[in-house]
């Protein structure tokens, strides 16, 4: 994970309007030109599935913003086996 912010050119979250119902979280306008060029330069973040995982985060000052998500869960350990797997002799009957 980078602590560098990349924001996102041509994607612009806004919230939602005070008189808009509860299930609306807001609204996004996109600026294709700008969007695809960003997309292009920003190509090395695609995930395996194909897709550029963007982050909505609120700025200190109130206002969302859209950045480049870059955020990778670390691999998982193998798991260790147990002292019964390795045969110990505590399963002998005698």
């Amino acid at each position: 994970m980078s602590d560098d912010t990349v924001f996102v050119d041509g994607l612009k979250f806004f919230e939602k309007h005070h008189e808009a119902p509860d299930f609306v979280m807001g609204s996004i306008s996109l600026e294709p030109k700008k969007l695809i060029e960003w997309m292009r330069a920003n190509h090395k973040a695609m995930n395996a599935g194909g897709y550029i995982r963007v982050s909505v985060l609120m700025s200190r000052s109130g206002k969302p913003y859209c950045k480049l998500d870059t955020y990778e869960p670390k691999p998982k350990p193998a798991p260790q086996p147990k002292a019964d797997d390795f045969g110990d002799g505590d399963d002998i009957p005698f």
